[in-house]
């Protein structure tokens, strides 16, 4: 039976709990949430404008109704969960509005294994959604705002293409190559100029990665950075119709906002995924990308401006 493991670390606090909210506890279903969110987003690339190939391509990788899982998540802390209460915004430090929430400390060690059931060969998508989730992704509560971000110490199992780049990565740009590799090998060649999709996607006309080399020294001082610009007179008025809202109707934010612990410092992760209703506002959101590539010294990996 073909198993990914993977020896991971909290590169920051995150807000995980199960039926008892005061408990931090890592739960396996908070992962493969993730995986189905990174699977639809490289799924609706690779078939462009296509739901039946789309749903086709998941639930192989994933279960359906009318399927089981092909493969089993499991998760568990490497040693005793450490808890801590964190802030989980940071930016209204100076607002007198803060307050501190249970979290898993930053630096936990915990394992994830991912296994087929018997007979059963490792799906190409799910391997392409799990190495997208460490590369781009977190988990929990705020994971679009730096807040449960998985750090690689070690990871086996992975087929030959992708294994080259499972991490860990040493150097920022072993952190650059991996991501535009995964991509690139993960979305060959879609079509030109597909219509805005429908729901996020990582197709390079509807996607921008940013990576950035600033060096911060964790997690909450990259977040102010990143929300001194959301929160700036520039972009105030545009938060909610460009980078989600919490209020009024909640929307998840399009701005994927992480941190990866690389070279002993924390450097920013920025991926946002454009969707038909986000189209009209593609000015506002390129100036915002070129403004935090500055700010975050920060690389395009895959994408750009968005035409």
């Amino acid at each position: 039976m073909p198993a990914i493991e993977l020896d991971l670390r909290l590169d920051s606090p995150a807000f995980l709990a199960g039926a008892d909210k005061s408990k931090p506890e890592f739960r396996a279903a908070s992962v493969r949430g993730q995986l189905r969110y990174w699977a639809r987003a490289l799924a609706g690339a690779q078939v462009p404008g296509d739901l039946k190939r789309l749903w086709q391509a998941e639930s192989a990788a994933f279960g359906s109704t009318g399927q089981g899982a092909p493969v089993m998540v499991r998760i568990a802390p490497l040693f005793p969960v450490r808890t801590e209460k964190a802030p989980m915004l940071p930016h209204r430090h100076n607002e007198g509005r803060q307050t501190l929430t249970d979290a898993i400390a930053d630096e936990q060690k915990f394992w994830i294994v991912c296994q087929t059931r018997p007979a059963v060969a490792l799906p190409p998508l799910f391997e392409q959604a799990l190495m997208a989730w460490l590369l781009f992704g977190g988990f929990g509560r705020r994971s679009r705002r730096m807040f449960g971000s998985p750090g690689v110490h070690k990871a086996t199992g992975f087929s030959e293409g992708l294994q080259a780049f499972a991490g860990p990565w040493q150097t920022i740009d072993d952190y650059r190559s991996a991501a535009k590799a995964l991509l690139q090998s993960a979305i060959a060649g879609p079509p030109a100029s597909p219509p805005a999709p429908r729901f996020p996607t990582l197709h390079p006309k509807y996607s921008h990665v940013l990576i950035g080399a600033n060096a911060f020294d964790d997690a909450a001082e990259a977040n102010g950075e990143l929300f001194g610009l959301l929160r700036g007179n520039k972009y105030r008025e545009h938060g909610e119709k460009c980078f989600g809202r919490a209020m009024g109707g909640r929307r998840a934010s399009p701005l994927i906002a992480q941190v990866r612990k690389i070279g002993g410092s924390h450097r920013v992760v920025l991926t946002y995924l454009l969707t038909e209703d986000l189209v009209r506002h593609k000015e506002i959101v390129n100036a915002f990308m070129k403004d935090a590539a500055a700010a975050f010294e920060a690389e395009t990996v895959w994408g750009g401006e968005f035409q």
